[in-house]
């Protein structure tokens, strides 16, 4: 298993199964749609405010705002999860074809309860670290402020080397929950294990190849923006003007540029999902058979 084979297999879910990555686009764009309209009013409103030109939004009626925005932001992570569960099945249970392999079940929930487990062991992972890393700073600055200073350094290194290193190897737990139809904690784990440079590798990569798309569609999207910046000479006051102008794009009049970032953004999330995906069900897969040729060779 190299880095080519785990980004290959993305692309290849991407080429393969193109009919199923249009339809989830279609739901990326669908609720990204019904978010945008919903909002429209709260940010008329909000850009009436900062211009003092008054609200029809009376304050008593704000909290049953919020909480329209809360359950629309609840009904997007619940689609994105749908969305990558989707997108694993179709990497590592490629026989489930139908309905573009959507699904609303236990897969689903057993990838939400996983992510919900692993963002505990790593905030608490990551707290600790912090906490003894911050202690041992100020102990030392106490003697003396720069060794304190430069102790700092490579705690920040090392927090950060740490936080990689756990998402890293607890990446294949994802596409090995959605494999065995359980969670696969222990054994996800156990699979990484010696393949941290590989599959880091492919991950850096990929994670590039999609911050090249997205940067591509902010091109598109956010070119007014920084038009507005740079006419002010970057500002603060340009700044809020800008500010203003981009949420009036995005949640005023529906023109041809709207309808434009929206095709773009709901295509990008699309490729984003088939892409890391599939590199995550075919880094599973690929280092499950070369464990099973392991094992088969000793009986050979």
């Amino acid at each position: 298993m190299t880095v080519g084979d785990i980004i290959g297999g993305g692309f290849r879910l991407l080429r393969e199964r193109i009919g199923a990555v249009l339809v989830w686009a279609v739901l990326y764009l669908g609720m990204n749609g019904i978010l945008a309209l919903t909002m429209r009013p709260l940010v008329h409103d909000m850009v009436a405010l900062q211009r003092g030109t008054g609200s029809s939004v009376a304050p008593t009626a704000l909290p049953g705002v919020m909480s329209q925005l809360s359950v629309l932001n609840l009904g997007m992570l619940l689609l994105v999860i749908v969305l990558y569960a989707a997108g694993l099945r179709a990497a590592v249970r490629p026989q489930e074809s139908r309905f573009a392999f959507l699904r609303l079940g236990f897969d689903e929930l057993r990838l939400l309860g996983v992510g919900a487990v692993l963002a505990i062991l790593f905030t608490v992972a990551w707290l600790t670290v912090l906490m003894i890393a911050t202690f041992l700073i100020a102990l030392l600055s106490v003697a003396s402020p720069i060794a304190g200073v430069l102790l700092a350094i490579p705690v920040v290194i090392t927090v950060v080397a740490l936080s990689v290193y756990l998402q890293v190897r607890m990446s294949l737990i994802f596409p090995l929950t959605m494999l065995r139809r359980r969670i696969a904690l222990g054994e996800g784990w156990a699979l990484s294990k010696g393949h941290f440079w590989t599959l880091f590798g492919a991950y850096f990569v990929i994670a590039l190849i999609v911050m090249v798309a997205f940067t591509a569609v902010s091109s598109v999207t956010l070119a007014p923006y920084f038009a507005d910046l740079a006419n002010g000479h970057f500002s603060r006051e340009a700044l809020q003007l800008a500010q203003q102008h981009q949420l009036e794009r995005q949640f005023g009049t529906i023109d041809a540029r709207t309808i434009l970032g929206w095709l773009l953004a709901a295509a990008a999330g699309a490729f984003w999902i088939a892409l890391g995906a599939g590199a995550l069900g075919t880094a599973a897969m690929g280092l499950l058979h070369a464990e099973f040729d392991d094992i088969g060779s000793i009986y050979e």
